[in-house]
């Protein structure tokens, strides 16, 4: 899941990863160099003191030194050194000393230097710790000048073994490889958890913004974001809270322009209709009598076509009015398919205009294909799709129209082979009064009320209105319709 509490728990575990692997490595380094430091330490304390007997006891003196070896033993038999004794060399590097162990007399070559390097680099006065190998073993050598007076006379060196040091090492890297993938588990456990806690406002925010809707903005219902405590989180859900606020402010102005809107479409077709019947009935009077003028005959029926045109458009204003006020009532039947095509056809075609071909596939014919709704408003949903077609078709044209059942809906197209629309006209040819007139150039155009009318039929019946169009191939309308 890529999530945020996901990431955040991820990024969590490596920077502790890495902080843990840094960490062992600081204590691992740390321990050894402490471990070392203490055998250094001692070594050079341990050397310092067989500088200083030396040089008290008259031991450096070359005519003395050899009989003076007896005492030196003494110098090479403290216990914790009895392992490795120390060598005391002159500047050749030979042993000065051929101290006595149990009543022997040690060998030169076992008083041989530890590091013959480090005896070099003495002799010209410097003082180093090294580490060589005896047999597998690993030692620590230091290795300091032996003064008299200001001469450099020889060169002592002790040893003392590695291998603790090393083992006390490896017990720290065997501990830290045990602890570590304990101390991770616990890290991921913990910033699993608290990350759940620091994220727990945003899903309360969020399961909040969920349940907020433009119907419940604003009223009793009115819903707002949780605001806890005094963090970011806080300081967001309050921001968001003031932003719903002015979102309540905006839709409540644009709702009461559209309820003003709607009012005044309703109101204003209301009132027209009556001054429209009124002239209506005037006209058709006076063309009856056939005994005016040809030139007032002509005017009247000029202004008859007219009062026709505009009382057909202000049905259209009020059916679209009631529909936006959600008072479009149709009556959910189960209604034949056929007969409403059949009767939209009749109602459509005219002897100068394409011919509409209505095919009869499968159950359509036998009145068994039926959809839920209202037959009146189907059939005027068809008829405006007809209408509309053969206005932009060519006489030697035609429109085809379909059906069929497509699970539990039955869809019917109405296709022609006109003009077509550009793709970018599409997505507002059913809005109100919305033209294409560069596309669609006949003479006799329509009021631009069709398509948004057979829209809000469509929707009323619960069903969809999809408009497919190509310029040059022509126009498909489909209206998918809830089955009976």
């Amino acid at each position: 899941m890529n999530s945020v509490r996901t990431k955040l728990i991820l990024w969590n575990f490596g920077v502790l990863a890495l902080v843990l692997i840094a960490l062992g490595a600081v204590l691992r380094a740390t321990a050894q160099i402490n471990l070392e430091s203490g055998v250094n330490h001692s070594q050079k304390v341990f050397a310092q003191s067989i500088a200083t007997t030396c040089q008290n006891s008259g031991l450096l003196n070359p005519q003395t030194r050899l009989k003076n070896s007896g005492r030196a033993s003494a110098l090479f038999t403290l216990d914790r050194f009895h392992a490795y004794p120390p060598r005391i060399l002159d500047i050749t590097g030979r042993p000065m000393f051929l101290p006595t162990f149990g009543g022997t007399t040690s060998n030169a070559e076992d008083l041989s230097p530890w590091d013959n390097d480090a005896v070099n680099k003495a002799e010209s006065g410097e003082d180093l710790f090294t580490t060589v190998s005896d047999h597998g073993t690993p030692l620590r050598i230091y290795t300091m000048p032996l003064m008299l007076g200001d001469k450099i006379v020889g060169v002592i060196q002790v040893a003392h073994s590695m291998v603790e040091v090393y083992d006390e090492i490896t017990n720290v890297d065997q501990r830290l490889i045990e602890l570590f993938p304990v101390a991770l588990l616990v890290a991921v456990l913990s910033g699993a958890f608290l990350t759940t806690r620091a994220l727990r406002p945003v899903r309360e925010i969020s399961h909040a913004a969920n349940q907020i809707e433009a119907e419940n903005l604003s009223g009793a219902g009115m819903r707002r974001l949780p605001v806890t405590g005094g963090d970011e989180f806080a300081e967001l859900a309050t921001t968001i809270n003031g932003m719903l606020t002015r979102l309540e402010e905006s839709f409540q102005k644009l709702e009461l322009a559209y309820e003003q809107q709607r009012r005044f479409a309703a109101d204003a077709s209301h009132e027209l209709r009556t001054p429209l019947t009124v002239i209506k009935a005037n006209t058709s009077l006076a063309l009856s009598e056939h005994t005016v003028h040809d030139e007032v005959y002509a005017a009247m029926s000029a202004i008859d076509r007219a009062a026709d045109r505009t009382s057909r458009i202000v049905q259209d204003l009020l059916l679209l009015a009631r529909s936006d006020a959600g008072e479009l009532s149709v009556s959910l039947v189960p209604t034949d398919i056929d007969t409403v095509l059949s009767q939209a056809v009749d109602m459509t075609q005219s002897a100068n205009s394409a011919a509409i071909i209505l095919e009869e596939q499968g159950e359509l014919g036998n009145g068994t294909l039926k959809a839920l709704g209202d037959r009146e408003s189907l059939v005027r949903l068809f008829m405006n799709l007809l209408t509309n077609a053969l206005r932009h078709t060519p006489e030697d044209g035609f429109v085809r129209v379909s059906v069929c059942r497509q699970g539990k809906s039955v869809r019917v197209m109405v296709k022609d082979n006109g003009e077509g629309i550009e793709a970018q006209h599409l997505p507002h040819i059913t809005e109100r009064f919305y033209r294409v007139d560069k596309a669609r150039s006949r003479k006799v155009g329509g009021t631009g009320l069709g398509l948004a009318i057979c829209k809000s039929i469509a929707e009323s019946h619960h069903g969809l209105l999809d408009i497919e169009s190509a310029v040059g191939v022509g126009t498909t309308v489909s209206v998918t319709l809830p089955s009976a």
